[in-house]
């Protein structure tokens, strides 16, 4: 269950990447700027996240999924914010399975 959990938090943070870069490509002017920093930001959670892959540490592999758990739980109450139901669900469903392979990894 170890590397399930750190595979779900990579894919996690490849996504959050994808979307960052989506909001790059779409913004102008201030919203460009606040997605470069998002990017920038996810571009570091992406790093972090793989480590666990290529160094066996529970310890790591907690704390790296527990941060995109956090992230995937806001990136949903921004869904709640744009009234948008799949970008409300799909992070909530998604830190909850995260949640339930972190437990179950332990």
């Amino acid at each position: 269950m170890y590397y399930s959990c750190a595979a779900i938090t990579v894919i996690s943070a490849l996504v959050s990447l994808g979307f960052s870069f989506e909001a790059i490509a779409k913004g102008k002017d201030n919203n460009n700027i606040n997605a470069l920093y998002a990017s920038s930001r996810s571009v570091a959670l992406l790093y972090v996240s793989i480590v666990p892959i290529f160094i066996f540490s529970k310890e790591i592999m907690i704390v790296t999924s527990v941060g995109m758990i956090i992230v995937q739980f806001l990136d949903g109450f921004v869904g709640i914010k744009i009234k948008n139901k799949l970008k409300t669900l799909g992070p909530f469903i998604t830190a909850i399975i995260h949640c339930i392979f972190l437990v179950l990894s332990l």
